[in-house]
């Protein structure tokens, strides 16, 4: 008989690595949370606020540095460096509306226009699924 023997995960440096820009709306507070590719991303190119807008079910983020515009936000770094959060309400509110919460959402950088963007088509339509499912 031969045996199989199952080998550790790799971890930390040795894991695969992810590359992927996600971020993630959260309810308390109300905003969203970067990951730790997009936060490193927004501080190699020194970004510190930034404004959402949507369009065609599509969540946009544009760095700006006009710090005392209503439709900017500031991202705050947490301790580690690893992460970012904003703050927004009316994003949280626009996340909770559509089922986004808790959610991780991928998103690329369009070096054309120099906005970040994130489809949320196929999030939508899972929280709608979701909810049609525990209606019934």
């Amino acid at each position: 008989m031969e045996i199989k023997w199952f080998e550790a995960a790799p971890k930390g440096r040795q894991a695969k690595k992810d590359d992927t820009m996600k971020l993630t709306f959260t309810a308390r507070p109300k905003g969203v949370r970067f990951n730790a590719v997009l936060t490193r991303h927004m501080k190699e190119k020194n970004i510190e606020y930034v404004q959402f807008g949507t369009a065609n079910n599509k969540l946009f983020i544009k760095p700006s540095t006009d710090a005392d515009s209503r439709t900017t936000f500031k991202m705050t770094i947490s301790g580690k460096s690893s992460s970012a959060q904003v703050c927004a309400s009316a994003v949280g509110v626009y996340g909770a509306e559509n089922g986004l919460l808790k959610q991780n959402i991928e998103g690329v950088y369009d070096q054309k226009t120099g906005l970040y963007e994130f489809d949320l088509s196929e999030y939508m339509k899972a929280a709608v699924a979701a909810s049609k499912e525990t209606l019934s």
